[in-house]
């Protein structure tokens, strides 16, 4: 999945968010082919309480995360909302998979179920969403002139295979050609 994020949420978190969200609703992650988390204009409705979008054939989802904080002192978590926007988002993608077909009540029903599931689990689900993932080790990159060497030693083992067996054909062709001088030279004498 190709996550694009322009969200101050940081990347590991909203992929493992996304996991989570696809594990209990029983979507693959690996069928979301793209994820994209960003600010909204924090005027606009979309960008105080936030919204989402699925797109169901290309499997893409939107986010568009809401503030943090709210200029009107209203109790909102923008945490809860994220959470509650990508799970409804992931629910369309499930619900056009498994059906063929989007039932917004049954959409509603699996998010609800997702955000009930976050909100029992939530201090938990944060802290483990929060850890980085370990770092991969890389393998130390061989030298260029490594790789040329070991790339002309394979070129090298295929171009003698081709000699060998070059030279198998032209031992069995002028095998060919000396039988039939030799039938033409016993004509000739006769």
């Amino acid at each position: 999945m190709e996550l694009k994020n322009t969200s101050y949420i940081p990347s590991h978190t909203l992929r493992a968010m996304i996991r989570w969200c696809c594990k209990q609703v029983g979507y693959p992650y690996s069928r979301i082919s793209e994820a994209r988390f960003r600010h909204r204009n924090p005027s606009s409705p979309a960008g105080k309480w936030g919204s989402g979008r699925a797109w169901l054939r290309s499997r893409r989802i939107l986010v568009n995360v809401p503030r943090e904080d709210n200029p009107d002192g209203s109790v909102f978590s923008a945490t809860n909302a994220t959470v509650e926007i990508t799970a409804h988002e992931i629910a369309h993608l499930y619900v056009y998979w498994k059906y063929g077909s989007v039932s917004e009540a049954e959409v509603r029903e699996q998010g609800k179920l997702i955000v009930d599931d976050f909100a029992v689990n939530k201090d938990a689900l944060l802290a483990a969403w929060a850890k980085e993932p370990a770092k991969r080790e890389s393998k130390p990159k061989p030298a260029a002139a490594e790789k040329r060497e070991g790339s002309n030693r394979a070129l090298l083992k295929k171009w003698e295979s081709k000699l060998k067996a070059a030279q198998n054909k032209v031992k069995k062709y002028r095998a060919k050609v000396r039988y039939y001088d030799r039938k033409r030279a016993a004509k000739e004498a006769e």
